[in-house]
């Protein structure tokens, strides 16, 4: 695939309920403010989000540095430990770095926070530092490169926030933003490519679900699996995955997820943060924006996820349904045609350093309803390679191993 548009947003909520099929309500979560202070004896930086200990702190000698970032109410722990010995914290979302600090003599504070968003919090090390301050947090990239460029090592993400300390300066995303064209020149009817001047494919922000019919049909096609994708989140950064079920044949169509990170500040489109795009290209569609992408602004995804990418065949039509950890991210009625077989992929790919990884875990194809995960004309493998075929797979852009697929 030729590398769309992965688009920051701001949350929106609502609720769909679709021909009997209900979206759960996406609720936005207003967040709980984290304070930053600094230790003018120590240098260390230390972050809470409990006034009483800011307050305290301040009473004591530190100065208070306001507000840090919010965090979210739930997501992936972000573990608080103290050192005695060097009087330093130190901030981990890795249950192993944990671990290992714990075995070393530091103290186990709890859980912090927790990660989870559309905004980075970098982590950088002082290799100066003799005793506490010798990592530092911050939601600045502009921060983040200035200490870089006064000797600290960048150790890029730190954990999510879901954006700066004040919620209310975060913009709000509407449904009035014009589709984007993207993928130009290189479509080709029904979600194929090649060298086709004047083509493109839409992308759209929060494109509304169409009306699918109230039915008790399990998917004819339902591809799934536990995902986590990490990659490169600074000035310039540019890489994301596909989980695809498409047609086979000529113009036979794509249905699925597109979820990446693009660097820059388009609200409605998702930069700056990981973006959930649901992919429909039908078969037949012409080579003209018939094929488009959808964005859905109310969808943050950490680094990890269960994806899932369902194909209705009903007799009132075919239709995708995709799914981040659960949640409805698109809806949409759909064709896709086969000689034969459909073909699935998942893919990883980074267009700035090819530092990406994707990591497939629990990988399930089903088939009405029926487990044929392993047993497919070509089971999901790592391309061309029929003896790495299973249901986990470790996946790096640029190299051999960057794409999965199988034919069912």
């Amino acid at each position: 695939m030729k590398k769309s548009f992965w688009l920051k947003s701001a949350f929106l909520a609502s609720a769909l309920v679709l021909g009997g099929v209900v979206a759960s309500q996406v609720h936005a979560d207003e967040g709980i403010k984290m304070y930053r202070l600094y230790n003018p004896n120590s240098s260390e930086h230390f972050y809470t989000s409990s006034v009483a200990e800011r307050d305290h702190l301040v009473s004591v000698g530190w100065k208070n540095e306001g507000g840090a970032w919010t965090a979210p109410t739930s997501g992936r722990p972000v573990y608080r430990l103290y050192s005695k010995t060097s009087g330093d914290h130190h901030y981990t979302t890795s249950l192993a770095e944990k671990n290992n600090l714990v075995k070393v003599g530091w103290s186990y504070e709890n859980i912090g926070w927790y990660s989870k968003g559309g905004h980075a919090v970098y982590r950088l090390f002082n290799p100066n530092a003799k005793g506490a301050g010798s990592h530092h947090y911050t939601l600045s990239r502009d921060e983040y490169h200035q200490l870089i460029a006064l000797g600290w090592r960048g150790e890029n993400l730190g954990w999510y926030a879901l954006g700066d300390s004040e919620m209310s300066n975060r913009p709000i995303v509407t449904d009035s933003a014009t589709p984007r064209k993207v993928d130009e020149n290189i479509t080709a009817n029904g979600g194929g490519e090649g060298n086709n001047p004047g083509s493109y494919r839409l992308l759209y922000s929060q494109k509304p679900f169409d009306q699918m019919p109230e039915t008790q049909a399990v998917p004819f096609i339902e591809f799934s699996a536990d995902v986590t994708m990490k990659g490169s989140q600074l000035d310039g950064d540019f890489y994301g995955l596909q989980f695809i079920i498409a047609g086979n044949g000529d113009a036979s169509g794509q249905v699925g997820l597109d979820i990446g990170y693009q660097d820059g500040g388009s609200i409605e489109f998702a930069q700056g943060r990981l973006a959930v795009k649901t992919v429909n290209f039908p078969a037949g569609s012409d080579d003209h924006g018939q094929q488009y992408y959808s964005v859905n602004t109310a969808a943050y995804m950490d680094d990890s996820a269960k994806l899932t990418v369902q194909y209705y065949q009903l007799p009132q039509g075919e239709y995708v349904v995709t799914r981040v950890n659960d949640q409805v991210v698109g809806m949409y009625q759909t064709k896709l045609t086969t000689n034969e077989r459909y073909i699935l992929h998942a893919q990883i790919e980074d267009w700035q350093k090819n530092v990406a990884t994707l990591s497939i875990r629990n990988l399930q194809v089903l088939m009405n309803g029926v487990d044929v995960t392993m047993k497919g004309a070509v089971n999901m493998q790592v391309n061309k390679k029929p003896e790495t075929k299973g249901t986990s797979f470790d996946l790096r852009a640029g190299s051999d191993a960057w794409l999965i697929h199988g034919a069912y």
